[in-house]
């Protein structure tokens, strides 16, 4: 997720501005308690699509949801560029409306249908900022109840909704926002729904349900980790016991528990990065360049990795307090793991999802991708033991293809590795003996 993380934080300030106005879908800034209906009830009151059996088990089910997490959209999913195409999507909203088989507009100098519009006003301005637009179809579906604008003008709702998903998913893994704001949610992608629906979780089951019957397939199809079977009694203890962790670091932050004026860590010695607690948008120096962040569920625990070159920087913080308005965390550097000199023949893997790792010039340069493309990390078991680790891999430069095309598999070699333990607050080594990876590179 590299190439949507570099561009974070100027599209967070600069989205306000250029959004349409549109009370009814702007979302609100404080959450609601979330409440899960009793039953799945449509809401569109156009053409019903036809419902399919649902799965065993029910993934799009609030019972199911309460049971685990609230879980409508998986992150893969949530920028992918499958299932459909144009011709599905005018196919989709003809069946829905059929005043759409007729829609039009002039759009990059040419009339295009609908559908078309759909596939490619989601896929953003540039590489990263899009959203699959199969889910954007969805979310205008129910949005809208699948009528036509009034204006005539599709590309409009298309990109704002766009913006909004892009830009709540954007706010979850920067660490804005999280599981103490919002329990219960299961991730970004889930939230960035929740958000736009208002926090209606009767509206995501709806989407969820909805997607199924349109794609014929489930747009949460990664499988949650095993939920384990507990008494009542051991629910609300460890309900309790999570809330009193959350309490000691969403506490207001004072004076006191700022860095001094002018208190910096010396980057000549990278030691003093421990124990310091930076500001907001802080990067160790100008040159540095932040690449993305991530928020380690039901722990007060974060990682935020840094550029400069072929240096890398992850650092491993965790959360002391919350200030201003927008209760921005601030947290204390606890460790880290500084990547120097990473060479050319070298990944960085950071996560199993889309844009998973640091990925050299001599991989860049040789993609044949016409919109966008995504790499993911197969690492096996690996993400059993977590989502976030920092690992260091090799790979044959001489059996790469001159140009790398969708759907290329590239094994690589384990050199070192470490992943964030929330239970000591340290970076631990990874043993190379259980670690075997593959970097799958997806996109059009």
């Amino acid at each position: 997720m590299i190439a949507r993380r570099l561009i974070a934080v100027a599209f967070l300030l600069g989205l306000a501005a250029c959004a349409p106005a549109n009370p009814e879908a702007t979302p609100s800034t404080a959450p609601n308690p979330i409440s899960l209906p009793p039953a799945w009830t449509p809401l569109y009151v156009t053409t019903t699509p036809t419902i399919l059996p649902a799965p065993d088990p029910d993934l799009c089910s609030a019972e199911h949801w309460e049971e685990n997490f609230i879980y409508a959209l998986s992150p893969r999913q949530f920028g992918a560029l499958s299932p459909g195409g144009p011709s599905t999507f005018d196919q989709i909203l003809a069946d829905q409306n059929p005043a759409w088989a007729d829609f039009e507009q002039l759009h990059q100098g040419e009339l295009r249908s609908a559908g078309k519009i759909f596939h490619e006003a989601s896929l953003g301005p540039d590489m990263g900022q899009g959203v699959n637009p199969a889910v954007v179809l969805v979310t205008y579906g129910l949005e809208y109840d699948w009528e036509l604008p009034q204006d005539g003008d599709i590309v409009s709702k298309v990109e704002y909704l766009r913006d909004v998903l892009y830009q709540h998913e954007i706010e979850w893994f920067m660490g804005i926002v999280g599981p103490s704001e919002y329990p219960g949610i299961y991730n970004g992608a889930t939230y960035a729904l929740f958000r736009v629906f208002d926090d209606d979780a009767g509206k995501l089951e709806t989407w969820c349900r909805t997607y199924l019957s349109v794609y014929g397939e489930l747009p949460n199809e990664d499988p949650l980790p095993p939920t384990p079977t507990l008494s009542p009694g051991e629910k609300a203890t460890q309900a309790f016991t999570e809330t009193q962790s959350y309490k000691e670091y969403d506490r207001s932050c004072t004076d006191a528990d700022f860095p001094a004026a002018g208190e910096q860590p010396d980057m000549d010695d990278p030691d003093t990065l421990i124990g310091y607690r930076p500001p907001r948008n802080w990067t160790p120096s100008p040159e540095w360049e932040f690449e993305y962040g991530s928020l380690i569920s039901n722990t007060g625990f974060h990682v935020a990795g840094f550029q400069h070159n072929n240096d890398y920087l992850v650092l491993f913080k965790k959360s002391v307090c919350r200030y201003g308005d927008n209760k921005y965390r601030l947290a204390e550097i606890v460790d880290y793991v500084w990547l120097s000199e990473v060479g050319n023949d070298e990944i960085i893997i950071t996560n199993q999802d889309y844009g998973c790792c640091f990925m050299p010039d001599s991989l860049w340069d040789r993609r044949k991708f016409q919109i966008e493309m995504f790499t993911f990390a197969d690492c096996g078991e690996l993400w059993e033991l977590t989502d976030d680790p920092v690992i260091r891999t090799r790979f044959d430069t001489q059996s790469i293809p001159a140009q790398i095309e969708p759907g290329y598999l590239l094994p690589v070699d384990f050199v070192d590795g470490w992943f964030p333990n929330p239970d000591t607050g340290l970076f631990e080594e990874l043993d190379s003996e259980e670690i075997s990876c593959e970097i799958r590179f997806v996109g059009k």
